[in-house]
């Protein structure tokens, strides 16, 4: 048995370590990692002091076991709270601590009440664990839009870790072993429940592994696929949409329109007012478009103050209207930055797709000849392919 309580110590000490490194050297999730790292070693500090049982502990040995035990878990709460970035929820997590104080007064006052103290730490774990299933359940849920069936397997090992605590509780009520509190005690039901936490707990911390790798993955193609100034698509998402819709337009005939954008003198905003003044156009700029857009079409920053709209199953006609009022909302209201308001404006150019295009990036190359156009009859207008003006910079 004291083979068993050292191997889970030491699964336990390892999983804390990997999470301390994690915090330490990678960086990753610092706040969440070190708690993580604080819950893992504390289990250890538990199952280490069971199977050592220092001498000079012996008195105070179950106020230290279930004082850790409780602990770790609060503290692998608290990491997956700042995980899913939700306030802290303490208020459960006293009253576990208040628990094993009261289990420690009964201890003393009623020796003889193994098991009510039992049940008395099952319902001081059972606060913890069951934060961490709602955790799961709904709080990662709901931040990271995962499916029912991926949340139910990432809390499954905390469900059956509680499930353990309350079997072995109830099988000390009901059974004739004794001195099962103590877990060295070798019984093979201590041997079942040792080695049961010990794939539980392994399966729970390969949950959280699961989690920050899903996240980090989950980054890493926003970091490929946005701009990280605007948070809009970047160029290589907006052509790929574009090439889709360009074979869907092949296949079925379905028309779209690209409007592309150009801000006016913009390097003179750089030039006059520094260029956080110009990112923070840039950002206003982006959140003014994302107003503008229906939930089919497709946002992008091209590069510099170059922006492309993709409007799938849209002709000329709407392109130009659509276009008109981008205009309007990018000129209508002063941009405040750190540096004072600044006036913008926008010119844009808008192409409609046709048979004789053989690929979409003719669309685009049509749609920047007219945003050209714009720039040379005075800016601050819209120019079609193959239509006049239908803005004007006095209205």
């Amino acid at each position: 048995m004291n083979v068993m309580m050292a191997a889970l110590s030491v699964q336990l000490a390892l999983y804390g370590t990997a999470w301390a490194v994690f915090a330490a050297t990678f960086h990753l999730y610092p706040q969440v990692s070190v708690r993580w790292a604080a819950g893992w070693f504390l289990s250890a500090m538990g199952t280490t002091l069971l199977f050592l049982r220092p001498a000079p502990l012996l008195g105070v040995l179950d106020l230290l076991v279930n004082s850790a035990i409780i602990g770790a878990f609060s503290c692998l709460h608290q990491g997956m709270a700042l995980f899913a970035r939700e306030p802290l929820r303490n208020g459960p997590l006293w009253i576990a601590g208040g628990i094993v104080v009261l289990i420690e007064i009964v201890r003393h006052a009623l020796p003889d009440t193994m098991v009510l103290r039992t049940w008395m730490f099952t319902v001081a774990a059972f606060l913890p664990l069951s934060l961490l299933v709602q955790d799961f359940m709904l709080r990662l849920r709901k931040r990271f839009a995962l499916e029912r069936g991926v949340v139910v397997a990432l809390a499954l090992p905390v469900v059956l870790t509680l499930m353990a605590f309350v079997v072995r509780a109830a099988v000390i009520t009901y059974s004739d072993i004794t001195g099962i509190v103590e877990l060295d005690t070798g019984s093979t039901f201590d041997i079942v429940i040792s080695l049961l936490f010990l794939v539980f707990l392994g399966m729970f911390n390969f949950s959280l592994y699961n989690l920050v790798l899903g996240s980090l993955i989950s980054r890493l193609e926003n970091l490929s696929s946005t701009d990280q100034l605007t948070g809009l698509y970047n160029r290589r998402i907006v052509m790929e949409r574009l090439a889709e819709e360009h074979a869907r337009f092949l296949r079925s005939g379905q028309t779209y329109a690209v409007i592309m954008l150009d801000l006016d003198h913009f390097k003179r905003v750089n030039d006059t007012y520094g260029h956080a003044a110009g990112d923070a156009v840039l950002r206003e700029v982006a959140q003014r478009l994302r107003q503008s857009v229906r939930g089919t079409d497709t946002l992008a920053r091209m590069g510099g103050e170059e922006f492309l709209l993709l409007l799938p199953m849209n002709d000329v006609d709407g392109a130009l209207i659509h276009a008109g009022r981008i205009r309007k909302r990018i000129g209508g209201d002063p941009i405040a930055t750190p540096q004072g308001a600044i006036a913008i404006t926008a010119s844009l150019g808008v192409a409609e797709v046709s048979f004789s295009d053989k690929t979409a990036q003719t669309v685009v190359s049509r749609a920047d000849a007219a945003l050209y156009q714009a720039k040379a009859h005075g800016r601050n207008r819209v120019e079609s392919a193959h239509r006049a003006t239908i803005a004007h910079p006095q209205d």
